[in-house]
């Protein structure tokens, strides 16, 4: 049977399709349009919301990838106005939705200061890190959260400070084996309005880096 190698992309909303962002733009279909004939094997797992604390890293282990390719962190990093709990109560009872959503949208900077609730804390974030290097054993790449814009640093306390925390988590474990892709460095307009996912442009940056590291790994490892 002809060998083939394994990438694995698990990325949250930046690397999934969006009205504003067509799924031909998106960099993990442009990686896998670039790489189609290279008797590589792209396996995806792309999930809005994503959260690494819920990751299930026995269902990824079955897939074997030589490279791992992650994209999420922001989910985690910004502060949120209510807990994973409150939301599911204010979804199931009976309340004026829009009512809540209006409170929400006004208050939402205050709440997040004085509230101080992360869905994945700094330190569980760090430790879920750890169990997927060691699990995985892959060629493992971390793209940088991505430099919030305006409209994030508006409603979300601290978001600034908070992102690079999370990022210097992940590019604590650089070594050999684990590296840390940045590929906004010294660019700028590569966000949306909502300041936090990614333009064509941003696309486009995350898909330069990826395709650099993919093509500098298909060089070294053996088939």
């Amino acid at each position: 049977m002809e060998k083939y190698i394994r990438i694995m992309f698990i990325t949250d909303s930046l690397g999934c399709p969006r009205k504003e962002i067509e799924i031909e733009h998106t960099w993990v279909e442009c990686i896998m349009k670039e790489f189609i004939n290279d008797r590589v094997m792209f396996y995806t797992y792309c999930q809005p919301g994503l959260q690494v604390r819920k990751l299930d890293f026995g269902y990824f282990e079955e897939y074997k990838p030589d490279i791992l390719i992650c994209q999420f962190g922001i989910v985690d990093a910004s502060r949120r106005a209510l807990t994973d709990f409150e939301n599911k109560v204010v979804r199931y009872l009976q309340f004026d939705q829009n009512l809540i959503r209006s409170y929400l949208r006004k208050n939402h900077y205050n709440m997040t200061k004085k509230r101080e609730i992360h869905y994945t804390k700094l330190e569980l974030f760090d430790s879920n890190l750890s169990q997927l290097i060691q699990r995985m054993g892959s060629n493992t790449y971390f793209i940088e959260i991505a430099p919030a814009g305006p409209e994030m640093v508006k409603k979300v306390y601290n978001i600034e400070n908070d992102i690079n925390a999370y990022n210097n988590c992940m590019k604590k474990y650089s070594n050999q084996s684990v590296h840390f892709l940045t590929p906004y460095e010294g660019q700028i307009n590569f966000l949306l309005d909502d300041g936090h996912h990614l333009n064509s442009f941003g696309n486009k940056l995350v898909y330069q880096s990826v395709k650099t590291a993919i093509t500098n790994e298909l060089q070294t490892l053996t088939i």
